[in-house]
């Protein structure tokens, strides 16, 4: 008995922490325990569907202590580079590009798969919330293509090596053991930037907002604000919750989401969302090739993706 209880100790911290956070009774009953992951559930499921731009996943304008790292501080240089390689890129599919030009091809696409290859190494093995869910959308998109991300991994590496060999005038090196490359070719490029969107994300309401004008809306919005915020910082820790526990922050991340729902319905209809907030999503989105639904179910499948390792962690 006292094994058992060291045991579930954690998940008791984390629990009291997260009822703390939104204002619940320690003292929940068992089958207020249910009822409640049972709402975070269908509220997870709904998010899939949903239509809307959602202040969630990349779009989440709260970031967590993780991102402040100096090592994520390149992404707006990174960004501002892209240009020039895709005009490079277009110049030697066409066969119009120099020798100059290949190797400030070459330099700059092993420095976009360097910054890649880094950041996924620290988004794999973080702690923190943000940073898991972000791995988890780069492995669901790439897996969605038939690929396995350390395959994706190794060709990044591999077409470092082979742009550095064409430009130095060295035979290119063997692909990797066992890649079809000719398949790889036919799946298409997936996209291997951070997916972070901008690492400043507006708020989605403007202050004067005249869909602001009641007392209530203002206090709803602001608790929901709020709660947003602490969740993310709570879950700086989240890789050290027990697995139940890890479940249980998912549940309340499914229940945030669900509130954002409401309040962008309600300020889509009456046009009142924050254009910078608009910009931003449709940058992300075009950038991704893909639409507000179908980037809430990106997010709402990488979060599936964490739920189902911490029920693999809980069974093992």
């Amino acid at each position: 008995m006292a094994a058992l209880s060291r045991r579930l100790w954690p998940l008791r911290l984390v629990l009291a922490a997260a009822l703390s956070l939104f204002g619940l009774n320690a003292a929940w009953s068992g089958t207020a325990r249910r009822r409640v992951i049972s709402v975070g559930r269908r509220a997870a499921d709904s998010i899939a569907s949903c239509g809307l731009m959602l202040p969630i996943g990349p779009l989440c304008p709260f970031r967590s202590e993780f991102w402040s790292s100096e090592a994520f501080s390149k992404v707006a240089e990174m960004d501002a580079r892209r240009p020039r390689a895709m005009e490079l890129m277009t110049k030697m599919q066409r066969g119009m590009i120099s020798p100059e030009e290949q190797l400030e091809l070459s330099k700059a696409m092993c420095e976009s798969n360097d910054f890649w290859l880094a950041n996924q190494l620290r988004l794999r093995y973080a702690e923190d919330f943000q940073g898991i869910e972000a791995f988890k959308i780069t492995e669901e998109r790439i897996t969605a293509r038939g690929v396995t991300i350390d395959m994706m991994e190794a060709l990044v590496r591999w077409n470092s090596e082979w742009m550095s060999a064409m430009a130095e005038k060295r035979p290119p090196p063997p692909p990797p053991p066992g890649m079809d490359i000719t398949k790889m070719q036919q799946i298409g490029n997936v996209d291997t930037e951070l997916p972070m969107a901008e690492m400043a994300i507006p708020f989605p309401f403007l202050d004067g907002s005249k869909a602001l004008k009641s007392d209530l809306v203002q206090e709803e919005l602001s608790a929901l604000t709020r709660d947003h915020e602490n969740l993310i910082r709570f879950g700086n820790k989240y890789g050290s919750f027990d697995p139940l526990g890890k479940e249980a922050f998912l549940d309340q991340v499914a229940l945030i989401q669900e509130r954002w729902q409401v309040f962008m319905t309600r300020f889509e209809l009456m046009g009142e969302l924050n254009p910078e907030f608009v910009a931003a999503s449709n940058r992300y989105f075009m950038r991704g090739k893909m639409s507000a639904q179908e980037f809430n179910s990106l997010v709402h499948s990488a979060q599936e993706r964490m739920r189902a390792d911490a029920q693999a962690e809980r069974m093992s």
